[in-house]
């Protein structure tokens, strides 16, 4: 069975302090579909479900990327595939750029820019002096105007975090990935990251044959569209694996026809060789 890493996405629900111990518990019929096929492997990222929090203020994507590289190594469990959902999607992405892995990443509901980016409270200018009271500020609204759960419930760290992760643009290291090592599903009815945002971005680039659309699905197509997402994931497997062993296939053939080239070269130079010989 092939290792499959999964990561998940940013809900307020499996924040630590509402007392859950498995941030994929929600999604269990996807993760045990999953399993029929895969060796599946997930961890509960800082902030939620138990997890500690970091002693740093707040973290960036790229501090999520490197939290997973260090649990690939500590837990010597090689992925040869990494799935990551909403959120998930964006760290995973990140993680394949930031480290060069080769390593096919399958985005389910991708973050990668999302739909509407919480605002800060802006006037024209902010005075760095200010800056304080404009964070304060938008914390305020956030939480008390917008009644965003994420801020509302979160931890400083996580309201922090959180900041920083919403405004992530993924869409350029989507443009540099290599097309055959990247999978993404999308619903068609999902306005939290809706999939014609990231098509206008990339345009006609080669990863867009990659992205797959399920009609009338929204964010959480995991849970309603279970069975499609699955045979979506186990049909990008069987193709990349097949095309893996296509490109073994042909640079054994290059090697052999290299090594067959050698021996006729090497046997044209022993015939001139002996010939000098006889005529000498």
């Amino acid at each position: 069975m092939k290792n499959i890493l999964l990561i998940h996405g940013w809900d307020y629900r499996n924040y630590t302090k509402h007392g859950g111990k498995d941030a994929w518990a929600n999604r269990s019929k996807f993760i045990d579909k999953l399993g029929e096929k895969y060796n599946v492997n997930y961890m509960n990222l800082p902030g939620f479900c138990g997890q500690p929090e970091p002693e740093e203020k707040e973290w960036k994507l790229e501090d999520y990327a490197e939290y997973i590289e260090n649990y690939i190594t500590e837990n010597d469990f090689e992925p040869d595939f990494v799935l990551g959902y909403s959120f998930g999607g964006a760290v995973s992405l990140q993680w394949k750029m930031q480290y060069g892995k080769d390593t096919p990443v399958i985005l389910t509901s991708p973050a990668l820019l999302r739909a509407s980016r919480n605002k800060n409270i802006r006037v024209k200018k902010w005075p760095k002096q200010l800056n304080f009271v404009r964070k304060t500020l938008r914390d305020i609204y956030l939480i008390n105007v917008v009644k965003n759960s994420e801020m509302k419930y979160g931890t400083s760290f996580l309201r922090k975090t959180y900041q920083n992760i919403v405004r992530v643009d993924m869409s350029k290291s989507l443009l540099a990935v290599n097309p055959e090592e990247v999978k993404l599903i999308f619903g068609s009815d999902d306005h939290m990251v809706p999939p014609k945002l990231i098509e206008e971005k990339i345009g006609d680039a080669p990863v867009k044959s990659q992205i797959t659309i399920i009609q009338d699905g929204k964010h959480d197509i995991a849970n309603t569209h279970t069975e499609e997402v699955v045979s979506l994931i186990d049909e990008y497997v069987s193709h990349f694996e097949k095309s893996i062993k296509e490109n073994k296939d042909e640079s054994k053939v290059n090697e052999l026809e290299m090594t067959e080239d050698v021996v006729v070269e090497k046997k044209d130079l022993l015939k001139d060789e002996t010939e000098d010989v006889e005529f000498k």
